[in-house]
């Protein structure tokens, strides 16, 4: 792996790794604050909400999500793919609006049989009220306008503004949601400060996604060749996304359909713990190693291949790092 690093170095050039390396440093550090953010902010949900109202927000939070991966993850996955290839050729704005606004429009059809669900059956709310079904949406679309903002700086590369946002992000949402439980101990509560922290960042942000403020009209032709992409490239992440969160979230709802409640909020905690580490090193590589490859075009297919070797060979050493920490130490932890 450090061979082939050495020679994808000496392919890219010297100031191709020197920007590199830089983009690693932020993205890193943006990432070690939001797993210490995230430790910390479990430790505080777990001394101030009940059980219950852990497993019972996990649990709905975790369906919601799975049906706006069903519509929504084609679009922004697609963003992540072309965003770079349209600021290029200056219409950034243009295209990160067609995305934004069929990305919120797609997370409101998501959000129908969800809500119809709730309504109808008074016990699929875990203990919250029907207050319950109007912030899940607003947690849903909140969650969708992050991704697609966030999905942009990401994919151009504005990794010291990405590692900014992502970091005061994990921040305020753990402080918000920790405040809002203290003042009540609820599934909404937990909810409603997951809203604020994110949206509260997303303000603090503003000034480098000024697309918000922009009214940006998409030709037809883009819309065009924008849906065949998102059919072609985007639709099938659906697929994965559910594979993912069938490995991920399906044990906590086979457990709850066997224990009460306050048993699988202790599941859930110790599992948000065990995941963090995992997660993180995922995350850091994707951020880093995706804009390089997809901006690669221009690379011949030895130094691509070079890119996933050494994407793969340093996820695979992190890996196994972690497994071996929890191994020796799992008890402790």
């Amino acid at each position: 792996c450090g061979t082939r690093l050495r020679s994808l170095g000496s392919r890219l050039g010297d100031r191709s790794v020197r920007v590199f390396t830089r983009e690693f440093i932020w993205i890193a550090i943006g990432h070690a604050v939001t797993i210490i953010a995230g430790l910390l902010s479990i430790r505080f949900y777990t001394e101030l909400a009940p059980r219950e109202v852990l497993a019972g927000a996990s649990l709905l939070m975790g369906t919601m999500t799975l049906l706006m991966n069903l519509v929504v993850a084609p679009l922004t996955q697609t963003q992540m793919r072309y965003q770079a290839e349209y600021s290029r050729q200056g219409q950034g704005d243009t295209y990160q609006v067609f995305i934004l606004y069929h990305a919120l429009l797609a997370t409101l059809i998501a959000m129908l049989p969800m809500a119809a669900g709730l309504a109808v059956w008074p016990a699929a709310r875990l203990g919250g009220g029907v207050i319950v079904i109007p912030m899940l949406a607003i947690w849903a679309l909140s969650t969708t306008l992050r991704n697609v903002l966030v999905g942009r700086l990401n994919a151009d590369r504005r990794q010291k503004k990405y590692s900014h946002f992502i970091a005061w992000e994990a921040v305020l949402i753990g402080l918000a949601t920790a405040d809002a439980l203290y003042v009540w101990k609820s599934i909404e509560a937990f909810i409603a400060g997951q809203v604020i922290g994110l949206l509260v960042a997303v303000s603090l942000s503003r000034r480098c996604i000024p697309v918000l403020c922009k009214r940006v009209s998409t030709g037809v032709g883009m819309r065009h060749m924008e849906w065949r992409r998102v059919y072609l490239y985007g639709v099938p992440f659906a697929a994965i996304f559910v594979l993912e969160w069938l490995v991920n979230q399906t044990d906590r709802y086979i457990l709850a359909t066997h224990m009460p409640l306050d048993a699988v909020g202790i599941y859930v905690a110790a599992f948000m713990l065990a995941s963090r580490p995992a997660m993180l090193v995922g995350t850091i590589l994707s951020d880093l190693f995706r804009p390089v490859l997809f901006a690669a075009s221009s690379l011949s297919s030895s130094a691509i291949k070079k890119i996933w070797t050494v994407w793969f060979g340093i996820q695979l050493i992190g890996t196994i790092g972690i497994v071996a920490v929890f191994f020796l130490a799992g008890e402790l932890i």
